[in-house]
């Protein structure tokens, strides 16, 4: 029987929110020619991997019954929404703001919630800008997944099954991608949704194998990275990943990679010990809010004439970095775990 948590894994979740935020520093200020804007995609997946993962541990050993299915939904929404809420909501205010002093252009974080009707068409999900559009994809798993929780309780082989037919149907509509319908970008990311969940699956048999999943793990990583965009050219010669929607549908990543590379953080040794560090496992936890709030800090100091890399990089570990973390805690502290807490207490009385 799998354990009900894993440290480990808060602080993979918290390595893949600084993923994010150290590639959107990148794109933002032009840190080594922005070429680590790719990388933010890397950190997106394992937020996406282990949303699968999580559900199917949460859910484990639980009937899925009317009861239990309102309490999953209860829980999920309470966890994402209030804040997704309220950062779109001062993401308006903070707009309209600075455009009547006559700020704009790139010193302004999400540019794109401008108006009421962009914040609304975010809110209901209808349009997905920014780091937002993710929150609607998670939202929709949510929404399906208890199909794929009723398949496992039946049988594993109709779970199995279930799976080949998402991610056949998935493959057969080639990713498409719609940017003006957030929640139907679900199809072009539901295999690594899918990866989660049978990493959860996989890993009471794999746990036996006699590997060194430090090896593991460290290949993985230098893998992951090599099958960005712009090392994968170089390496290659070729252009085949140079655009943003060939890097989503790079299956290696979805399918052996990162799920390897959760599987070990949970088995190794000296992977698991890095991650189960103090600090990134807070960083897991604020993860969150440090995911949707970065952006913030970030914007404000692209005033700075930076000049040279070391001038950008140094800004950001001392200035931009502590300052996304403080923003980031507080609001887990003030506002995201006090939320979700109440509407779980108001709702399931839990």
């Amino acid at each position: 029987m799998m354990s009900n948590h894993y440290k480990s894994l808060d602080g993979l979740r918290g390595l893949a929110a600084l993923i994010v935020v150290f590639s959107h520093f990148s794109s933002d200020t032009g840190f080594l020619n922005g070429e680590f804007k790719f990388l933010g995609q890397i950190g997106v997946m394992l937020f996406f991997l282990l949303s699968g993962f999580l559900m199917m541990l949460v859910t484990d050993k639980k009937e899925p019954t009317i009861k239990n299915i309102k309490v999953f939904y209860i829980r999920r929404v309470s966890r994402v929404y209030p804040l997704f809420l309220i950062t779109i909501l001062f993401s308006l205010i903070y707009q309209i703001t600075l455009r009547s002093y006559g700020f704009g252009g790139n010193l302004l974080a999400y540019n794109y919630i401008g108006s009421v009707d962009s914040a609304v068409k975010n809110l209901l999900f209808i349009r997905g800008d920014e780091v937002f559009w993710t929150i609607g994809l998670e939202i929709f798993f949510y929404l399906i997944f208890p199909v794929f929780w009723f398949a496992k309780k039946e049988s594993k082989y109709f779970f199995y099954s279930l799976c080949i037919f998402f991610l056949a149907f998935q493959y057969l509509t080639k990713y498409e991608w719609y940017r003006d319908l957030s929640f139907l970008r679900l199809n072009q990311h539901l295999h690594f949704f899918i990866f989660g969940m049978l990493t959860y699956e996989f890993n009471n048999k794999v746990k036996y194998w006699r590997i060194n999943w430090d090896i593991v793990a460290l290949m993985c990583v230098l893998m992951m990275i090599v099958s960005l965009p712009y090392y994968f050219n170089i390496l290659t010669g070729s252009d085949l990943l140079y655009n943003y929607k060939a890097m989503w549908t790079n299956n290696y990543i979805a399918i052996l990679f990162m799920p390897l590379l959760v599987i070990a953080s949970i088995e190794s040794t000296v992977f698991k010990s890095i991650l189960e560090v103090k600090s990134l496992v807070f960083l897991g936890t604020i993860s969150y809010s440090l995911y949707l709030l970065h952006r913030f800090p970030l914007r404000s100091f692209l005033f700075i004439d930076f000049g040279s890399d070391l001038h950008k990089i140094s800004v950001f570990v001392f200035v931009m970095l502590p300052i996304s973390i403080l923003l980031s805690y507080l609001s887990f502290k003030f506002i995201e775990n006090p939320s979700r807490k109440h509407l779980n207490y108001k709702l399931i009385g839990q």
